[in-house]
C-alpha cells in the first residue's frame, strides 16, 4: 500500500471536561498525514480514526508523541488490520437501484 505496512483503525475516548474539547481534537486530527479517515461516532468512544504508518516505529512514535498528547484525549483502542478482505471506495449502485425503486412513490399514472 503505496510504502505503508501497517494499518490500523484507533478508538478515541475524550475527557469532555475541557472547554472546546472537540473542535481541538478535529483540529488536531486533520494537520496529521497519518489519519486518512476520521469519523465521530456513536458507542463507548466518541472517535474512530483510519490510521496508516510505514511500520510498527512509525505508527508507535504517532501513538506516543502526537495522538496522546492530543488535548483531551483519555483513552485509545487500537486495532492492526492483519488482512484486507474488502475495499470498495464506490458508491453500492446494487443498493442504490433497489432503494430508488423501492424507496420513493412514483406518480406515473
Amino acid at each position: 500500500m503505496l510504502g505503508f505496512e501497517l494499518e490500523a483503525f484507533v478508538q478515541v475516548s475524550m475527557r469532555n471536561d475541557q472547554e472546546n474539547w472537540h473542535e481541538r481534537f478535529a483540529e488536531a486530527v486533520r494537520d496529521w498525514p497519518e489519519v486518512v479517515g476520521a469519523f465521530v461516532v456513536t458507542g463507548e468512544t466518541h472517535y474512530l480514526l483510519r490510521v496508516l504508518a510505514h511500520n510498527l516505529k512509525h505508527y508507535s512514535d504517532f501513538v506516543l508523541q502526537r495522538l496522546y498528547k492530543a488535548p483531551g484525549v483519555m483513552d485509545i483502542r487500537s486495532n492492526i488490520v492483519l488482512q484486507t478482505l474488502k475495499v470498495d471506495s464506490g458508491v453500492p449502485v446494487a443498493l442504490v437501484t433497489k432503494s430508488s425503486s423501492h424507496g420513493t412513490a412514483h406518480n406515473d399514472r
